[in-house]
């Protein structure tokens, strides 16, 4: 794909957690977990997403988000994706968000691009300790104070995911890709499920602050992708 050195964008960089876990008989099964993903996100995202999530060194991997303001949306996604596939050991992922210009992406590989996104996104997801998902910025993008802001937000973001059920990790994906709690009661596994019975996962899951969050990430986003 060819790259905007004027465009802005989101880089994803992320690690299995516990991938220890996985020995060498089932790392097949991870590869086969994390491209399953991809094209979940491909299909649930369209042009936001054009290429593969890139797997590197095994247990690593680099998605690249062409807008930007869909990027925590989109990593909420992944993690919730992993989550409940039906894998050997439970799958989860770190996951570092990047924003900022790219300045080459040889062979449309994520994990050979270059540029201040990818410099941030992979230096955040190493400095990360306790948190399992992070946000950095390009330093001409936001004031020192809303950035900090927008980082809080996601350290709770990540203390409630954390927190997660399956059936919430169910509904909180459906809720991301802002389909119904109908339609998501309707396409739940095995056998449907009423209305109510969404909503209820959705409040224990903590959903409206979610929800609220992301609203002031992806304002604050398209307002940069917005400027002259």
């Amino acid at each position: 794909m060819k790259v905007s050195p004027q465009a802005l964008y989101a880089v994803l960089t992320g690690d299995v957690i516990g991938s220890r876990r996985w020995q060498s008989r089932s790392r097949p099964e991870l590869y086969d977990a994390l491209q399953q993903v991809s094209k979940q996100m491909q299909h649930d995202f369209g042009k936001a997403v054009p290429l593969h999530l890139d797997p590197f060194r095994g247990d690593s991997w680099q998605l690249l988000v062409t807008q930007p303001a869909l990027a925590l949306r989109i990593a909420l996604a992944i993690r919730t994706s992993l989550r409940l596939l039906p894998t050997s050991h439970r799958l989860d992922s770190r996951i570092a968000i990047g924003l900022g210009r790219i300045d080459f992406l040889p062979n449309e590989r994520t994990s050979q691009g270059d540029g201040p996104a990818f410099q941030l996104s992979g230096q955040a997801l190493m400095n990360l300790k306790s948190q399992h998902l992070a946000l950095a910025a390009t330093p001409e993008l936001w004031p020192d104070s809303t950035l900090q802001l927008l980082q809080t937000v996601v350290h709770h973001i990540d203390f409630l995911l954390e927190k997660w059920s399956a059936k919430q990790c169910r509904a909180i994906l459906g809720a991301l890709l802002k389909q119904t709690q109908e339609t998501i009661g309707q396409s739940w596994p095995q056998k449907a499920i009423s209305q109510q019975a969404v909503a209820q996962h959705l409040q224990r899951a903590g959903w409206n602050p979610v929800q609220q969050s992301l609203a002031v990430f992806e304002s604050l986003c398209t307002d940069l992708t917005n400027k002259p």
